[in-house]
């Protein structure tokens, strides 16, 4: 997503966020729960964007359950990248070592 745009945190749908580059698909997700932390962990393998056009930014992540169209997709997370610019080259979005995200239990 674009850094010039700031996802609203209350969407409920992928309607109206602007993207660049393709959607990729995660691959080897997994989730993790720890009674120890309290909380339940969600991993993919690093996605990769192929050659974004130039002259973008990018800013954050979402990461979303696609359901037919934008409209009945799904927000599950977004995350916010240090704002990257595109030139032409593969971009890889890399999650941190302890997972991708969290969800608090």
């Amino acid at each position: 997503m674009l850094a010039s745009v700031t996802p609203d945190k209350d969407a409920d749908v992928m309607t109206g966020l602007t993207g660049v580059g393709t959607d990729q698909t995660l691959g080897s997700k997994t989730r993790t729960k720890s009674d120890t932390t309290d909380r339940i962990t969600y991993d993919a393998v690093d996605p990769v964007f192929p050659t974004p056009a130039a002259g973008s930014t990018y800013g954050w992540l979402v990461i979303y359950k696609f359901v037919t169209n934008d409209a009945a997709s799904i927000p599950i997370a977004c995350l916010d990248l240090a704002d990257t610019a595109t030139n032409d080259l593969d971009i890889t979005i890399t999650f941190n070592a302890a997972g991708a995200f969290y969800l608090q239990q």
